[in-house]
């Protein structure tokens, strides 16, 4: 039995403080697929079964991150992003 699609999911916090960020969006460039990390900072995107995938990170008044992962399962992918 083959999975046709994979989840990755995790928690986004504030470098340093370790505050959970809310409303941060979450998507794959091109793709027209994205969430927004919820009160707790967590996140969930199940996208299409493929071999890696770019995600970005983006909240306003934080860099911006940048992760590709590799999909073999489904993934946790806890992120820390850090204020302008």
């Amino acid at each position: 039995f083959a999975q046709n699609q994979f989840t990755i999911s995790g928690f986004i916090k504030e470098k340093g403080s370790r505050e959970p960020l809310i409303g941060v969006n979450i998507y794959i460039p091109n793709s027209g697929i994205g969430t927004t990390s919820n009160t707790y900072g967590f996140y969930s995107l199940t996208i299409p079964k493929r071999d890696s995938v770019n995600l970005i990170f983006s909240y306003v008044g934080y860099e911006q991150v940048n992760r590709r992962v590799f999909l073999k399962q489904n993934t946790e992918l806890n992120i820390e992003i850090a204020p302008n």
